[in-house]
């Protein structure tokens, strides 16, 4: 007779529906996934979430407070990354060839947009950067 209930990394045994061996190995992947580094989008999410959280209670004032000026670094952050990217020079450079591309009459589906960016080698985010950063140097 078996006194004591047998667990293994496959069968619960036990059939209770816990199984130490899991709970172990997913303690385990999550400490491994907190130890992980976060980047920054992905921190703003977390911060939206934790804000959202908190509601509008008095309590969570002051970490509201806490986590709003966290996510103004991390933006201030993101902002000057941009703008060291994106540098009057080179977005004047890069909107001059995307001109070019439009005004030659070759682009009039998305399929064209999207085969004259992989043509001037941008990644899928470029565009929308060209008119983030020509909305920032024309001011």
């Amino acid at each position: 007779m078996i006194t004591e209930k047998g667990y293994d990394a496959i069968y619960n045994e036990g059939d209770e529906g816990f199984n130490p061996v899991r709970a172990a190995r997913d303690d385990r992947e999550a400490a491994e996934e907190r130890a992980l580094p976060v980047n920054r989008e992905e921190r703003l999410c977390d911060i939206s979430n934790e804000i959202n959280r908190l509601g509008s209670s008095p309590e969570g004032d002051e970490k509201r407070e806490a986590l709003w000026a966290e996510a103004s670094e991390i933006k201030a952050e993101i902002a000057t990354e941009f703008a060291a990217k994106w540098t009057a020079e080179i977005t004047a450079e890069r909107r001059a060839a995307w001109n070019k591309k439009v005004s030659s009459g070759e682009i009039k589906t998305a399929a064209d947009v999207a085969r004259a960016r992989r043509d001037l080698g941008w990644s899928i985010t470029d565009l929308a950067d060209l008119k983030k950063a020509v909305a920032i140097h024309a001011s």
